[in-house]
């Protein structure tokens, strides 16, 4: 029986000497360890930190009393619609939204905030925005900076 001759696989060239060079694979550890302590933090109140997005976007696009879609609700927290559409399936069957026909559009879906809906989503901002401070402290004075800089990526990558 012959041996199998093996080939040795060209080795992976890097253009960074270590991977904490590389902003994107930082940014990837940042947000995941944000969102860990966010959900963490999240689950005594029966919500995931995707369940929160999509209640508050909810909630900041009905400020003015006007119907909400789902596809606002969508672009408003920048999510895929149809990861947009499982959230809100979910967050209906825990009663914290009411999803209904629009009332100019049969294709849309209305979706509104239920009083248990409301009361969870005060409760649950409260636990975000301590998470977001605590969190966010090693930056100290420079916070409104990268909020801006944040920003800037939002509007540069945007999709039309």
């Amino acid at each position: 029986m012959k041996a199998k001759k093996t080939t040795k696989a060209p080795a992976v060239r890097f253009s960074k000497s270590v991977p904490e060079e590389s902003i994107g694979f930082l940014f990837w550890q940042v947000s995941h360890a944000w969102q860990r302590n966010i959900n963490a933090a999240l689950q005594n109140q029966n919500l995931t930190h995707a369940q929160f997005i999509i209640l508050a976007s909810i909630a900041w696009l009905q400020r003015n009393g006007e119907e909400v879609t789902q596809v606002q609700v969508s672009q408003h927290a920048k999510t895929d619609v149809m990861m947009t559409s499982k959230v809100v399936r979910t967050l209906e069957e825990k009663n914290f939204i009411t999803r209904k026909e629009h009332s100019a559009d049969t294709r849309a879906k209305n979706v509104a905030l239920t009083s248990a809906g409301k009361s969870v989503l005060q409760r649950a901002l409260k636990t975000v925005e301590k998470i977001d401070a605590e969190f966010f402290s090693v930056l100290g004075g420079s916070t409104d900076t990268f909020r801006f800089h944040l920003n800037n990526i939002i509007l540069a990558n945007r999709e039309e």
